[in-house]
C-alpha cells in the first residue's frame, strides 16, 4: 500500500503473480486477468476535495512498456471481488516524458475520495521494472461564504461545508491544508476607518467542538490565490474566559488590533481535525482620535537689545 500525498515507489512486475483483474478502456487494448500487473491501494489521507492526482511511469528506470489504470470503489472500502473496481482514468503513454514509449500517465481532475487503486501493467503481456510517482495537489483555497458589517454571528456547519485547502500556522496555532475548514471574507465597508480592533470568537453554546480560529489578510484584499496568498495576523486555540466547562474547551477568540484592511478573512477549523456546528461572532471597533486640548498660545519674548535703555551722559 501507498500512502501520503506524494511519494515513489520502485517495483517490478516480473516479481509479482498475473494480477487477476482483467480490465479495457474504449479504443485501447485490453488487460487480462493473465497479465503481470500490480494493483496497489493509494491512501492519500484525510484531503481537502477536489484536487488533482497525477500518476506516472516516466523515468528511467521503467524498463517496459507500461499501462496504467487508476480505479476507486464505493466509499474507498477494499474490493472483495474485481468487480467492485470502477475505472477512473487510464493511459498508455505519457507524451510529456523523455521515454513516452515507455511511460504512461494518468490524471484524475475532482478527487472526492482519499482511496485510489492503480493497476500496473505490461503492453502485451510485457513486464519489467518500473518507477510509480504520484502527487496530489490540493485545490485553491475557497470561500465559503461572505460576511458584511463591522458585527455580527454566523451559525454553521464545518463537517458538511467547503474545504479551503488553505495550510498556514500563526501564535502556535497550524491550519493543515488537508483538514476541514471554513474560509470567509469580512466585508466591513466603506465607513470603517483604518486601524481599529477586530474581535472574533467562537464562544458559544452552539459551539459544539474543539476551534481554532484566525484573522488574516490578502495584499490585494480579494480571494486568496497563489499570486495572492493568505497571510495569517492572530490566531487562537482557547479562550478561558468564555463560560465554563465545556464551552471554555471548545471556543476560541482572536482580537487584531491596528487592522489595516477593510476585507479580512476569517479561518475557522477544528482542533486535531474535529468538527461539528458552530457559533462566530465578529465585532470591529473603530479607532479613537486623538483628544487636543486647546491651540497653545505663544509668548512673546523681548530681544536683549531690546531690553537695553538708553542712559544720557549729563553735561558738566
Amino acid at each position: 500500500m501507498l500512502s501520503g500525498l506524494d511519494g515513489t515507489r520502485l517495483a517490478a512486475t516480473a516479481t509479482g503473480t498475473p494480477g487477476g483483474l482483467a480490465w479495457s478502456y474504449a479504443g485501447g487494448l485490453a488487460i487480462t486477468a493473465h497479465n503481470h500487473q500490480h494493483l496497489i491501494k493509494l491512501s492519500l489521507g484525510r484531503i481537502a476535495p477536489g484536487g488533482t492526482l497525477v500518476v506516472t511511469t516516466c523515468s528511467s528506470q521503467t524498463s517496459f512498456d507500461t499501462v496504467l489504470g487508476l480505479f476507486t470503489t464505493a466509499a474507498g472500502s477494499n474490493p472483495a471481488r474485481t468487480s467492485d473496481l470502477v475505472l477512473a482514468a487510464y493511459s498508455n503513454d505519457d507524451s510529456t516524458c523523455a521515454v513516452a514509449a515507455r511511460s504512461s500517465r494518468v490524471t484524475l481532475t475532482g478527487v472526492r475520495g482519499s482511496t485510489h487503486f492503480i493497476s500496473v501493467a505490461g503492453v502485451n503481456a510485457a513486464y519489467g521494472t518500473y518507477s510509480l510517482t504520484w502527487r496530489y495537489s490540493l485545490p485553491s483555497v475557497q470561500l465559503t461564504s461572505v460576511l458584511s458589517g463591522t458585527s455580527g454571528m454566523r451559525t454553521a456547519d464545518l463537517s458538511t461545508g467547503i474545504q479551503s485547502g488553505f495550510g498556514g500556522t500563526a501564535r502556535g496555532v497550524t491550519f493543515a491544508s488537508g483538514q476541514q475548514q471554513h474560509l470567509l471574507q469580512l466585508n466591513l465597508g466603506a465607513a470603517a476607518s483604518l486601524g481599529g480592533s477586530l474581535m472574533v470568537t467562537t464562544c458559544s453554546v452552539s459551539t459544539t467542538f474543539d476551534t481554532i480560529i484566525a484573522v488574516g489578510r490578502t495584499t490585494s484584499g480579494a480571494a486568496p490565490s497563489a499570486a495572492n496568498p493568505l497571510a495569517l495576523l492572530e490566531a487562537g486555540n482557547d479562550n478561558p474566559a468564555c463560560a465554563t466547562g465545556a464551552a471554555a474547551a471548545s471556543s476560541s477568540t482572536v482580537t487584531v488590533t491596528n487592522l489595516q484592511t477593510r476585507t479580512p478573512f476569517l479561518l475557522v477549523a477544528g482542533n486535531a481535525q474535529a468538527a461539528g456546528t458552530y457559533a462566530l461572532r465578529w465585532a470591529y471597533t473603530m479607532p479613537v482620535s486623538p483628544t487636543r486640548t486647546g491651540t497653545p498660545t505663544k509668548s512673546r519674548v523681548a530681544s536683549p537689545a531690546a531690553s537695553k535703555t538708553r542712559t544720557r551722559k549729563a553735561k558738566l
